[in-house]
Formats: structure tokens, C-alpha cells, sequence
């Protein structure tokens, strides 16, 4: 289950340890995180988990202005179930874009390997975090995306196939 977090979630702290632990390598990681909560509570960030019960088991970060996932992570027992994938759909709603910019642990490019490879992605893999790019021919939100006048009619989904 993908669910919403807000403020004075419990689900925030499981987050911060989860993230503290799996993005280490992320300069001021926990400083970054405390940005994020505050925006969050003023309704700027979204932050999404998922759940195996009641322990949530991974993470998503959107920054909606930039149309970004700043971070998403799944626990190393969930992946392989198409949890990151869903969360990215998820995203893509949220942040109105069909590819937008995603930062991840290196231990979760296997997540997105069928994404990289049906999308075209760009893996960015140079720095602490890896990138999904959408590319220089991104279009940035679902308005911008060039649509034939045959496909017009057609629902923006369809448009993606391209």
C-alpha cells in the first residue's frame, strides 16, 4: 500500500532512520531531511510510504515544484515486488510530468532497469545518489507533450507510447 504522510506521522521518524541509514553518502542527509519535513508540514513536499503491516517498508520525496523525486527507496526485503515502479507512477500523477527527474540509492538502479530500458531514461550513475534523467527531449509537464491532432482525442496515456 502507497499512502500520504503528513506532518506528525509517525511514519516520519521510521522514514528518518531509514533514510540516515540508506543515503549516508548524501552530504548533510539529515539536515536535508529536517528542510524536508518543515516543507512538508507547510505542504511543499509530499513524502509517500509504503507499508508491510504497520512498518513502512520505503519511501518516496517529491519536490512538485521541480517536478522531482527527490528520493524514493524500497528495504531491501520488498524489492523485486514492482514497489518502486508503482511509486513512480505515483509520482508522475502527483508531480504532473510523465519522466520526472528521480534520485536513488545505487542499490536500487535494479528497481528501475525496466523503466530505464521501456522509457529511454538516462542513468546518471556519477555521483553519491543515482539520477533517472528524463533527457534533453523531456517534455516537462503532461500539458507540454506534443500531441498530433488524431491524438488529441485520444486520452494523454495513449500519447506516451509514442
Amino acid at each position: 500500500m502507497i499512502e500520504q504522510v503528513f506532518a506528525g506521522d509517525s511514519a516520519i521518524s521510521e522514514i528518518r532512520a531509514m533514510l540516515l541509514q540508506a543515503e549516508a553518502a548524501r552530504d548533510d542527509v539529515a539536515v536535508w531531511f529536517d528542510v524536508v519535513v518543515a516543507d512538508n508540514a507547510q505542504g511543499r513536499r509530499p513524502i509517500f510510504v509504503t507499508r508491510y503491516g504497520k512498518r513502512v517498508t520505503g519511501y518516496m520525496i517529491l519536490k512538485p515544484k521541480d517536478h522531482k523525486i527527490s528520493s524514493i527507496f524500497v528495504e531491501v526485503g520488498q524489492r523485486g515486488k514492482g514497489i518502486a515502479e508503482a511509486m513512480y507512477g505515483v509520482a508522475v500523477v502527483n508531480l504532473c510530468t510523465p519522466q520526472p527527474y528521480t534520485a536513488f540509492v545505487p542499490e536500487m538502479v535494479g528497481e528501475f532497469s525496466r523503466l530505464i530500458r521501456s522509457h529511454n531514461l538516462v542513468l546518471d550513475d556519477t555521483g553519491p545518489l543515482f539520477v533517472l534523467n528524463p533527457g534533453d527531449g523531456h517534455a516537462e509537464t503532461w500539458a507540454e507533450i506534443p500531441r498530433s491532432p488524431a491524438r488529441a482525442a485520444l486520452p494523454l496515456r495513449s500519447a506516451l507510447r509514442r
